[in-house]
């Protein structure tokens, strides 16, 4: 815990992906009092070949969701969605054709403390 996970239309490049979980990752350990292991964050892409954005098929996305555990305050999170957002918005605008075009979002989750479970293995 932490996820961090980047859905995305195929036209991204996978380095770029990965970037951005990077990023995001390292505004969360720079974010303080919000307590996030940044030591157990794992960062995911997915790719998607099949996909419609509203009536074009065309248009291109990002989703970004954050699951974190629950406990963390409305201002945390809503500090960690604008700084995610906001990061990824100029990384794009600063390393992307002009002319492109495609939808942003970004969702912080979180999960219950009573019923997730993990265990390190090996």
């Amino acid at each position: 815990m932490p996820h961090i996970i980047i859905e995305h239309s195929s036209k991204f490049d996978e380095n770029k992906i990965l970037t951005i979980g990077k990023n995001i990752q390292k505004i969360m350990g720079d974010m303080p009092f919000a307590n996030f292991d940044i030591d157990q964050c794992k960062i995911r892409g997915i790719s998607f070949q099949n996909y419609q954005v509203g009536s074009s098929k065309i248009a291109d996305f990002i989703h970004i969701s954050i699951k974190i555990l629950a406990g963390r305050s409305l201002e945390i999170r809503q500090d960690l969605s604008q700084q995610v957002f906001d990061w990824v918005l100029k990384y794009f605008q600063d390393n992307m054709d002009r002319g492109n075009r495609f939808d942003l979002s970004v969702d912080i989750i979180e999960m219950n403390r009573e019923v997730y479970k993990k265990i390190t293995i090996g």
